[in-house]
Parts: structure tokens; sequence; C-alpha cells
């Protein structure tokens, strides 16, 4: 018998945990708090996405130039002692900046656009070298050696590109950035819809719940 409660201990335990009551215009002040965040969510994440794209476009628009602005730049390499009656392999690489004027025979250099190809670059090995004229002479499969001016060097080759370098290097290009534009598209309608627009199909099957 001395395990159970008396009458006023009850009372008191009750009392203890009665429930408290929030003010009704406190309760909608939180959801309107709530809806506002959501809303500064999405927005936040239109601008990011508008922000990212013109980042992206700039190599397209900038094109060899576009180093200068973001700092970076991808190209198709074809590299050096490859025969040029077959099948050429081309990799996604990055393309480092060179004075041509510290460039000595044996150097690796990278020329733009041979043999009527304009949109790849070209790996050459430095044969030979003329300050005075500003030229020098390179090859590319260790056999036909051609003559250059220093302006036709567009850099050298740097390391292959990773999946970001790939993903950059697929918006320089027009087809590529309009897939990147719907892609970026696609993540701002899916973040309206979760944020924004299924919050709203939720309220209007609430009301009407409650009608």
């Amino acid at each position: 018998m001395d395990n159970f409660l008396t009458t006023e201990e009850i009372l008191l335990s009750l009392s203890q945990h009665k429930e408290v009551s929030i003010p009704e215009d406190e309760i909608v002040k939180e959801k309107k708090k709530f809806k506002l965040n959501k809303k500064l969510i999405f927005w936040s994440i239109v601008v990011l996405a508008v922000l990212h794209l013109v980042f992206m476009g700039i190599p397209l628009v900038m094109q060899e130039n576009s180093s200068n602005l973001v700092g970076y730049q991808y190209g198709v390499v074809f590299k050096k002692n490859q025969d040029t009656a077959g099948q050429l392999i081309g990799s996604v690489s990055v393309i480092d900046k060179i004075n041509p004027e510290d460039i000595e025979v044996g150097d690796d250099i990278l020329i733009f656009g041979l043999y009527d190809q304009g949109n790849y670059y070209w790996q050459l090995e430095v044969t030979e070298i003329d300050l005075n004229d500003q030229t020098l002479r390179a090859t590319f499969d260790g056999n036909i050696k051609n003559l250059y001016t220093f302006d036709d060097v567009k850099g050298e080759l740097g390391e292959d590109a990773n999946l970001v370098g790939l993903f950059y290097y697929t918006a320089s290009t027009p087809r590529g950035f309009i897939i990147m534009i719907f892609f970026h598209a696609l993540i701002v309608y899916v973040a309206y819809y979760f944020l924004i627009q299924k919050k709203k199909k939720d309220e209007e099957i609430y009301d009407e719940y409650k009608e």
C-alpha cells in the first residue's frame, strides 16, 4: 500500500504536466517565418545557378582569353608521336600558359588548329628556335617539321582533366552549354517544387480537409 500515490500527490503530478497552449498569432508567425526561409533558400539557389552559368559561359564567349579571367582553360589535345594518317586520339587536358621566349629545343608546345582541325590543340616537340625572327620549328610525328611563329604557341600541356574539368570543358562548347542550361533549369525546378509548390499543395489539401 505504501507504493500508491495519495490524492494530493496525483493532483500535484497532473498540475506539473499541464498542456501549455500557444497563442494562435504566435503559430501564424512561426509559419510565416518558415515560409520566408523556404523562399529565401529557393531564390538563393536561383541566383547561384545563374551566376554559375555565367561563370561557365565565359570560356565559350572569350575562347582562349578565358584563362586570364577565370584562371583555367581546358581543351582537347592530340598528344605528339601519333600517326597523322591514322585515327588520332585526343584527351581533354589543362592548357598551361608558356612564355615563348623561355622555350628551348626539346620542349613540348601546343599549337591550335593544325590540319584544318580548328577546335583542337596539337602537342609538338621543338627542334629549332630563332629568337631573332621569333620563330621555331616543331614536329608532331617526329618526321615532318614545320615553321611556326611565337604567336602561334598557345601554351603547353598540363594534366589531364578530372571530372570537374570535363564538366567545364563541356560547357565551353555551344551544344554543351545548352545542356548545362537545361541541367541548371532542372535543378531550379526541383527546388521550386519541393520548397514552394509542394508546400502550397499540402496547405490546399489541409484547408479542404478542415472544411
